[in-house]
């Protein structure tokens, strides 16, 4: 019987968008004899749209983010014609889900997230792996562009759209048994206006 650890790495992102005041302030001419201050919009057009604030619009694509492991040990297997047991080796390993995404990479397996900026202000986001439980010889790691600024949508198309990628790796085997999903790591991707 297989025994099967399953990986899940909670996401947990952080939008933490800083909202910038997208009209512009003018001063006007004040009548003679008032003092004080006034202010009136200013109108910005973005190819023939008249924009008054700033909207963000990103998107986070990601493949399964549950790993995986297969203990399958060596053993012994019965053969009833021969009446001997046979010993197998063990196929111990990562399993890839590759119907959700995820790619073999050496000693262990990955899943991709996408960040993709359709706002029309540029926005900068950062990932990162906050604790979780330790399993031994397990490792989680991100690679690719964890931290970018993504430009602006504004003359791009939905398809051209600016876009950083970056990956989550599991690799190694743990050095114990554990029977129930456990969350080794959580990835935290904060998202701020630039």
């Amino acid at each position: 019987m297989k025994k099967i650890l399953s990986i899940v790495l909670a996401v947990s992102m952080l939008f933490a968008l800083a909202l910038n005041a997208g009209a512009a302030v003018g001063s006007t001419n004040l009548d003679a004899g008032i003092s004080g201050e006034t202010s009136k919009p200013v109108k910005v057009t973005v190819n023939g749209v008249e924009v008054s604030s700033t909207i963000y619009y990103v998107v986070v694509e990601w493949d399964s983010l549950n790993f995986t492991y297969d203990f399958d040990e060596a053993g012994r297997v019965w053969d009833p014609e021969q009446h001997e047991d046979i010993i197998t080796e063990g196929n111990a390993g990562w399993e890839v889900d590759t119907a959700n995404g995820q790619d073999s990479i050496a000693n262990g397996v990955k899943g991709d997230i996408t960040v993709i900026n359709h706002s029309n202000a540029a926005v900068q986001y950062s990932a990162e792996l906050a604790v979780g439980t330790d399993l031994g010889g397990v490792s989680v790691a991100l690679s690719g562009d964890d931290a970018k600024t993504l430009t602006s949508g504004v003359g791009l198309t939905f398809a051209t759209a600016d876009k950083g990628t970056f990956a989550v790796e599991v690799t190694g085997a743990p050095t114990a048994k554990v029977e129930a999903i456990t969350t080794v790591k959580t990835l935290n991707i904060e998202i701020t206006a630039a």
